[in-house]
């Protein structure tokens, strides 16, 4: 390629400047000036330049230094003037010369393209640990742990002495002052000297049952008795063949509270609780009686005003017989105020009443319920010769031959309202049922229901009937009705005699 260009040249030579090429050329006959490129090795034509300006005739060849811009700066390309021999037709090869001596380094090239990036080497080797930090400040506080498992319990200590306190007698079944409250209430000049308002005492009777036979427990005069509840402490017995006599005889200006008490018969006449001309207060307390050959009474109030709140009274009477009686609470010439009080009596006696009004009692009631269930007579409230105020009372009787929800026998002007009265479940079933009496009966907001007549009214009464509901049988009236916003079961209006 070389021989080829050098041949072209030449005759380039030739046949362009025959003449310039070869006059003045003094000492270079039959060749040709030519510009060596030191960098590349690139050959051409060198210009000519006039040095005699005056005769226009004489030239001489001359080359430059190049500059040109590349790769972020000027980079200088100097040439060198050489003269070649124009030549005839090429001979043959000679003979290769000597290899001459090797040329200095050459200067380095430019850098090339980044190539494409290898494949991720293996991971290597975990690095030396480093010096260890300086201590950082101290952090918040974190939040509690939580709670340990609970230790072994440790033994159980010595006992400490007793409280001391006085005008306050303790009964226990262990570590008191008396495990006989009975006992306890006899030694009362001991431990409490003479009670009086001024001076009021104490019997505190903790958890247990005490039996205490047939020996009755006399509560007295300013001197209250606690339990430890309803459900803790139980006093027990059974009653002799006394009349009147009961496991607790009530004492007025005192309170008896917070415990059981449990008559479990052997008498003619038992009373769990029985108030005879004493006004006690009765609260928080259970009265259970059974077992009486006739009458089986849980409270029995003569005379007095005992005030019972939050109270349970049950009867069961298993006597059989027309003498066979049995009343949850039995109130004769007694006016009790009871609140929060449920009273029910059962069982095979010939007359079943939840709660029993006898010779002008007036009970003032609030929230109570009484419930009658026999086999014969049943009656959630009997009023013989009283005239009670009776408010938020419901009375069911249910289950016998006759089912009677309240009734007034005798001389009776009770009132009532906010009364439930309910007879159900046997042959005779009556809401009201008035008989063989007088008086003045005034019902309102209430409900009588009975399937036999809601309402059985005799000669000799006058009842008056407002906003009532009437439920089941028609009423039966032989005496004075009047009724105002009276309806039956079924929501009809009923007119002026509750028809």
């Amino acid at each position: 390629m070389k021989k080829a260009v050098l041949i072209f040249l030449a005759l380039m030579m030739l046949t362009e400047v025959p003449c310039l090429a070869f006059d003045g050329y003094q000492g270079h006959e039959g060749q040709t000036p030519l510009c060596q490129n030191n960098m590349t090795g690139a050959l051409r034509f060198a210009p000519m330049k006039d040095i005699d300006t005056s005769t226009g005739v004489n030239y001489e060849p001359y080359c430059n230094t190049a500059y040109k811009y590349r790769f972020g700066k000027i980079i200088a390309y100097p040439e060198t003037l050489v003269w070649m021999n124009i030549q005839g037709i090429q001979g043959p090869q000679g003979i290769q010369g000597i290899q001459g001596e090797k040329g200095d380094k050459g200067d380095q090239g430019l850098q090339g393209i980044q190539g494409i990036q290898g494949e991720k080497g293996d991971k290597g080797d975990q690095g030396l640990q480093g010096i260890q930090g300086v201590q950082g400040e101290k952090g918040d506080k974190g939040d509690q742990g939580l709670q340990g498992i609970q230790g072994v319990q440790g033994p159980v200590g010595p006992q400490g002495p007793q409280a001391v306190y006085e005008k306050v007698a303790v009964v226990a079944q262990g570590g008191g002052d008396y495990t006989d409250p009975v006992t306890a209430m006899n030694d009362l000049s001991t431990w409490c000297g003479t009670p009086s308002a001024t001076n009021p005492c104490l019997l505190k009777i903790m958890p247990g049952v005490y039996d205490i036979g047939a020996n009755p427990f006399q509560m007295q005069n300013y001197v209250d008795i606690e339990g430890s509840g309803e459900k803790n402490t139980t006093i027990t017995g059974g009653s002799t063949d006394g009349i009147h006599l009961g496991v607790v005889m009530g004492a007025s200006n005192a309170e008896i509270r917070f415990l059981t008490v449990n008559q479990t018969g052997g008498g003619n006449e038992v009373y769990s609780i029985l108030n005879n001309l004493t006004s006690p207060k009765i609260t928080n307390v259970t009265a259970i009686s059974s077992g009486g050959a006739e009458y089986t009474v849980a409270i029995g109030n003569h005379g007095g005003s005992p005030t019972m709140t939050n109270v349970t009274a049950t009867a069961t009477s298993s006597a059989s017989g027309i003498t066979g009686f049995c009343m949850g609470i039995f109130n004769n010439s007694s006016s009790p105020v009871m609140t929060n009080v449920k009273a029910t009596a059962s069982g095979s006696a010939h007359y079943i009443w939840g709660i029993y009004n006898l010779n002008s009692s007036s009970p003032v009631t609030n929230n109570v319920t009484a419930v009658a269930s026999g086999t014969t007579n049943n009656t959630g409230v009997f009023n013989n010769g009283s005239s009670p105020a009776m408010t938020h009372l419901t009375a069911i009787a249910i289950n016998g031959v006759n089912n009677l929800g309240i009734s007034n026998y005798q001389s009776c002007s009770p009132t009532m309202f906010n009364v439930v009265a309910s007879g159900s479940g046997g042959t005779s079933n009556y809401g009201l049922y008035i008989g063989n009496s007088s008086g003045t009966v005034k019902i309102d907001h209430s409900v009588m229901s009975g399937s036999t007549n809601a309402i059985y009214n005799s000669t000799g009464v006058s009842l008056y009937v407002a906003n009532t509901k009437l439920d089941g049988g028609p009423v039966f009236n032989t005496g004075g009705i009047k009724c105002i916003g009276a309806y039956d079961g079924d929501y009809n209006a009923l007119n002026g005699t509750c028809q």
